[in-house]
């Protein structure tokens, strides 16, 4: 497809498996097939071209939970994100978040494996050598403080309140259930109880972490009891929103690849003469503890990109000048790489 997988990339599966979504550079798309789950086989493309958003769009991953679909663009300095139907793979409600310092460059995103944090890698002379992480905003449900089997939802908010807190730590559980007095905000007043004249806005829902603004349609459409709304009825879930960015530098020598280990302890990159590792806050997604091997001989080149065997136990990158496929050994306890091996083919690796 010469239009719109031109410079095709990066690839990824759906959690689910039901879609595959790729993005081409030189097409400045992103594009989507179903999934046949017995074959493999794929049908339906869909396509979105945006020349404003994602020129050289260059990495693609879908969160864990399978809501929301997200990519980088190298020369729009962009992170995009969209809402993924799960019913057929369909992608909605984009947003565009642009930084021309800290974005110039982007290369490849990835999602935490407990659809926490996102971590994306930037490079680009003179300007950004560095790995960007967010919040991802989730509902709070009692499982997010600790208890295993839970049952309260968002829907549990009675008329009059709010929806769960943002701090999972100010909820009391009990036996897998939240108090709704201690799980809910009061909500905001309507100005008559059929939403007509209403003063409840869309910044009312944004300022909550885990909603993105009013629903489309009108007020009236609103449910209220006694001139208060219910927020469920008014605010649209948003767990794609992204918060709390962080910028720390990777490498003079650039980046261009992010991998997180399953267990969620550790994140790698990968980028010319580099391999570097951190440490994890399971709680934060915070990175601390730095560790850089630096390898000019196997990990020569700025397109290099970077996986993770799903047991945690093995680190894989290929380096696109060195010609080689290289892999370590990861020490599930301290997330450190061993036992070095390359293999150079100059022939199949080009």
């Amino acid at each position: 497809d010469a239009t719109n997988l031109d410079g095709v990339n990066s690839v990824t599966l759906s959690p689910d498996g039901k879609n595959v979504y790729a993005v081409a550079k030189n097409s400045q798309s992103i594009v989507h097939w179903d999934r046949e789950a017995s074959t493999g086989a794929l049908t339906n493309k869909v396509a979105e071209i945006d020349a404003v958003n994602l020129k050289q769009a260059w990495g693609v991953t879908v969160s864990p939970d399978g809501k929301n679909v997200y990519t980088v663009a190298m020369d729009s300095k962009s992170i995009v994100h969209w809402d993924r139907d799960a019913s057929d793979g369909a992608l909605t409600n984009k947003v565009v978040l642009i930084d021309a310092i800290n974005y110039d460059g982007a290369r490849s995103v990835t999602v935490s494996p407990d659809g926490k944090n996102i971590y994306a890698v930037a490079s680009r002379i003179d300007t950004s050598n560095s790995i960007l992480t967010f919040d991802r905003n989730r509902l709070n449900t009692c499982a997010d403080n600790g208890v295993s089997s839970e049952s309260f939802d968002i829907s549990g908010c009675a008329f009059g309140t709010h929806h769960l807190k943002d701090n999972p730590s100010t909820i009391e559980c009990s036996g897998g259930t939240c108090d709704a007095n201690t799980c809910c905000e009061v909500n905001p007043t309507c100005g008559n109880t059929d939403g007509s004249n209403s003063d409840f806005s869309a910044s009312l829902c944004d300022a909550d972490a885990s909603t993105a603004g009013l629903k489309s349609g009108t007020l009236d459409s609103i449910t209220c009891s006694s001139g208060t709304c219910l927020v469920l009825d008014c605010c649209e879930s948003n767990p794609s929103r992204l918060s709390n960015q962080i910028n720390l530098v990777v490498s003079s020598d650039g980046v261009s690849g992010v991998v997180v280990s399953p267990d969620g302890k550790n994140v790698y990159t990968v980028g010319h003469f580099t391999i570097v590792d951190w440490d994890r806050d399971l709680s934060t997604g915070a990175l601390t503890n730095k560790k850089l091997l630096y390898d000019a001989v196997n990990l020569v080149g700025s397109d290099n990109v970077i996986t993770m065997s799903p047991d945690g136990k093995n680190i894989y990158a290929v380096a696109s000048s060195s010609k080689r496929i290289v892999h370590w050994d990861r020490d599930a306890s301290s997330g450190a790489l061993s036992n070095i091996v390359a293999e150079h083919d100059p022939m199949n690796l080009k």
